[in-house]
């Protein structure tokens, strides 16, 4: 499946959340999703790590 159906796939699952269930609850989704990305790519592999160090970096703008 190409990336840009996943991203049709995802936003079409949190609008159904945010419909459903209200905007509160879609946020704290959102943030039990994030908090298990941080969580799995930390007790990851050598190679998660890297990659969630560098998409932090990125994010704050510290490329070397």
């Amino acid at each position: 499946m190409r990336r840009s159906y996943w991203g049709f796939v995802v936003g079409a699952v949190l609008a159904a959340i945010w419909i459903s269930f209200g905007f509160m609850s879609l946020i704290l989704i959102i943030i039990a999703g994030l908090l298990g990305y941080i969580a799995a790519s930390l007790t990851g592999s050598k190679e998660d790590l890297e990659g969630f160090r560098s998409q932090v970096n990125r994010v704050l703008k510290q490329d070397k």
